[in-house]
């Protein structure tokens, strides 16, 4: 471990921790495991007061009690703040028809809400690389670590990214270049236990 003057392996003066906890997950229809039947919808649930718990422990002094502090949070403030564009673009990759519903732009994110056509012959697994561009190139990608979409039903899904809420950008793009998916009629695998193998795997 190193502390502030670059020694490896000295004790900090004070150690102190923190954790910081909301009592809701902002985001339409978000939720602690990332998948809510609400979500996809426009409603913004933001969180309500932040609770921050501290504790201190130093060379001479361990605290075995645990302050919290309270932060009250107005959702009033940026409950409104969101574009909404409506997009209503199809495209279709090797058959399969995609229609681009709107994108929706949020101060801490972006979300794409988009439908594969039921008659598709194959099921949209993930989008490799699709990603929101603006007019000077500047590009956001997924989010890696958090809610990075949802799927309420077999044929809608929203995707989240990055936001450039702030940039005020005045175009925007969505563009990719890889799709994965698999034929419907290969969607089900069957595993012979006795055996140890698979039967009627995908093809690939």
């Amino acid at each position: 471990m190193n502390d502030r003057n670059g020694v490896t392996g000295a004790e900090p003066d004070l150690l102190l921790k923190v954790h910081l906890q909301a009592s809701a997950f902002s985001g339409p229809g978000a939720s602690p495991s990332g998948s809510a039947p609400g979500a996809g919808t426009d409603e913004q649930q933001g969180p309500g007061d932040l609770a921050a718990q501290f504790s201190a422990k130093s060379g001479t002094f361990d605290s075995a009690a645990t302050w919290q502090v309270l932060i009250p949070i107005d959702k009033k403030k940026f409950q409104d703040l969101k574009q909404v564009y409506d997009v209503n673009k199809q495209v279709e990759v090797a058959g399969q028809k995609i229609l681009f519903r709107k994108l929706s732009v949020y101060p801490t994110r972006i979300s794409i809400d988009l439908a594969c056509d039921p008659a598709n012959t194959r099921k949209i697994l993930f989008f490799d690389d699709l990603a929101v561009v603006d007019e000077k190139g500047n590009k956001v990608g997924a989010i890696a670590n958090g809610i990075s979409g949802s799927t309420p039903d077999a044929d809608h899904r929203t995707l989240c990214y990055q936001s450039n809420y702030f940039a005020q950008s005045k175009e925007l793009y969505i563009e990719g270049s890889s799709i994965r998916a698999v034929d419907k009629s290969e969607e089900s695998v069957r595993v012979d236990l006795n055996k140890s193998t698979l039967i009627g795997n995908p093809a690939g």
